[in-house]
């Protein structure tokens, strides 16, 4: 389009406002995205929850409840880090960061699970 000089605009302001929503819709998505994380791992013993601990402050755990057990929270994630039971495979697991991943020690009756909306994708289909 020219104006009254004869020279052409670059841009009209029709043009730049589909740009701007463009540019904008991905950001703001991001952004609400990023704060939705919340997930935070359970720990409880015969059923009994003992502790809600969050996935995204890194620390080392322990409860009177779950005997010589200790969680550590690091990376977005939990792990057994000390067991008594004799097997370990508690400890064997390894990290567990996404929603749905258990640990579970028998002789010590205590279950590790994480909630909330990091992870959860699917692993597999069964027919």
């Amino acid at each position: 389009m020219k104006n009254n000089t004869g020279e052409r605009k670059l841009f009209r302001l029709q043009d730049i406002i589909p740009i701007v929503i463009m540019l904008a819709v991905p950001i703001v998505y991001f952004l609400a995205a990023s704060g939705k994380d919340g997930a935070y791992a359970e720990i409880s013993r015969d059923g009994e929850v003992i502790a809600a601990v969050p996935l995204d402050s890194d620390g080392v755990y322990s409860y009177p409840q779950t005997g010589e057990m200790e969680f550590t929270v690091s990376g977005g994630g939990i792990t057994v880090s000390k067991s008594d039971c004799p097997d370990k495979i508690c400890m064997e697991t390894g990290k567990l960061c996404r929603a749905g991943d258990t640990a579970v020690c028998v002789p010590n009756r205590v279950v590790v699970t994480v909630y909330g909306e990091s992870g959860g994708d699917v692993d597999g289909v069964v027919r």
